[in-house]
């Protein structure tokens, strides 16, 4: 028996029948995106009277979408039985995928720009072990994919409640609060698009022009990248002045500015962060709404970094980075842009609740990690341009070697006075950068192991090293004195070994 219209879960169900509008869109989507280059060509090149061959080149694409789209929208079926989600679909071959409650890490509402049009969500699932994929029902009404969310968040805060998983983990969140913990206003988002790193943007933007002169210039030549710089070069010549050159400075800037604002518009647009019973929401997005959530308990890394712009309106960027696989790093960490010091330290308090208070001893990196990263860094770069100096005698190459010294010296000299490291009973918190400063906050419990090492020059002069491994990624305590590194390793092994707070 298939459910037609009752939110009856029990009985399995096809998605609304409006829904085969999103799975059409997503499979012409993907015909348009495989073949846009030869689309492109065939119009561009198109001689007047030809226009039927378009209009029947875009009937038979969209005729090939529709028909996938609805044995995709037959062969997709829902439902839950004994506190497991079970999902079936296929295109020709039919998969069936089991999923236990208690495997469900997080699950989510998001709405792109096609769903907003159908008032349809898409409801994704991350599950314990997922390394590659999130699950994913494509089009609910919101009615029904509220039902699951709830059936499937409620059933998991029980069985959260039975373990006291929440006292734990230093989290006494009763079931029914949820707080809004930071929110970005039209403003803040104005001021992170114009403090954003225009260079990075502007790289962007040349990258995804010689992506599609690349996959243009395999069709016809005429529109490779190399054509491009040809022309702008032969037009340049003609150019009366030199000083007409400095008029693409502030065009570029323009266009970068302008991108970075869009960016920061499209991506973090009503942007909400929650606290919810079993983790943080967090919520934006103009066209594509997304959803991401962090549990509590797969928290592992809290990181806040400020760049020199930003530190002049005090906003910083937080992250948190999740336990994940090598393969969903990325996917795992959450990025927050815009806080004020406030904020964060509001932020952090209640990730670390029972943080605050603690007693804690401040170490630091030895001063002869300057005299290594100077001659490793410094010297033979400078050293280098000194040699072409001799041989050349060209004043550039002088020019290069004085500036290397110059701005190498004082950039590490900011490196090593940046650096903290501070450990207290329940955390540690790592402190350094150059232009970016960056502080990362760990439970001591959660970490997975660690390891002292010693180059030869450390061993000669009792230094070490220290890698913390985590289930987010390694990080590192480099040149420190080697009785510290001792008692730092000491000190987090037996907090791991005598904590009953689970990792995850």
């Amino acid at each position: 028996m298939i459910r037609k219209n009752s939110i009856d879960l029990s009985v399995p169900a096809h998605q609304p029948l409006i829904s085969i509008l999103v799975i059409f869109w997503k499979s012409f989507g993907g015909i348009i995106k495989s073949f846009w280059p030869l689309l492109f060509i065939f119009f561009m090149n198109q001689k007047k009277g030809n226009n039927w061959l378009l209009i029947i080149g875009s009937v038979g694409l969209a005729l090939i979408s529709f028909f996938f789209g609805m044995l995709r929208y037959y062969n997709f079926l829902y439902h839950i039985s004994n506190n497991n989600l079970i999902i079936s679909s296929g295109l020709f071959t039919k998969v069936t995928k089991n999923i236990p409650f208690e495997r469900i890490q997080s699950i989510r509402l998001e709405q792109k720009f096609i769903h907003r049009l159908l008032n349809l969500y898409s409801v994704r699932i991350d599950t314990a072990g997922s390394s590659k994929e999130e699950i994913e029902i494509p089009a609910l009404d919101h009615a029904t994919a509220s039902k699951i969310k709830e059936q499937i968040s409620e059933h998991n805060r029980a069985a959260t409640k039975r373990k006291q998983a929440t006292s734990t983990s230093g989290h006494s969140v009763t079931p029914e609060e949820e707080e809004l913990v930071f929110k970005l206003d039209l403003t803040d988002i104005l001021k992170l698009g114009l403090t954003a790193n225009h260079v990075r943007n502007f790289f962007i933007i040349l990258g995804v022009l010689f992506g599609i002169s690349t996959q243009l210039g395999e069709i016809d030549s005429k529109y490779r990248f190399d054509r491009w710089i040809e022309y702008a070069i032969d037009n340049s010549k003609k150019m009366t002045f030199e000083w007409e050159y400095l008029l693409i400075i502030p065009f570029v800037v323009i266009i970068s500015t302008l991108v970075s604002i869009g960016i920061s518009l499209f991506t973090n647009f009503n942007l909400r962060v929650r606290k919810t019973p079993t983790g943080y929401r967090i919520n934006q997005g103009l066209i594509n709404r997304r959803e991401q959530f962090a549990p509590y308990k797969k928290i592992q890394i809290f990181r806040w970094a400020i760049s020199p712009l930003r530190h002049l309106l005090g906003l910083y960027n937080v992250s948190i980075k999740q336990a994940s696989s090598s393969e969903t790093s990325v996917k795992k960490s959450i990025r927050i842009p815009g806080a004020p010091l406030a904020d964060v330290n509001s932020f952090l308090n209640k990730v670390f609740s029972k943080a605050s208070g603690e007693a804690v001893k401040n170490y630091h990196v030895h001063h002869k990690l300057l005299y290594r990263y100077f001659l490793y860094f410094v010297t033979i770069p400078a050293f280098v341009f000194a040699v072409l100096f001799y041989f050349t005698q060209s004043g550039q190459f002088f020019l290069l070697a004085f500036l290397w010294l110059l701005i190498g010296t004082l950039c590490l000299a900011r490196y090593y006075n940046s650096w903290q490291i501070t450990i207290g009973k329940s955390y540690l918190q790592l402190g350094r950068g150059i232009l970016t400063m960056r502080r990362d906050r760990i439970f001591i419990h959660k970490l997975q192991g660690l390891k002292v090492t010693q180059t030869p020059y450390q061993l000669r002069h009792d230094l070490a090293n220290i890698i913390l491994h985590t289930a987010a990624g390694d990080l590192a305590i480099p040149y420190i004195q080697l009785s510290d590194a001792h008692e730092i390793a000491n000190y987090l092994l037996y907090k791991v070994e005598s904590s009953r707070k689970a990792w995850m």
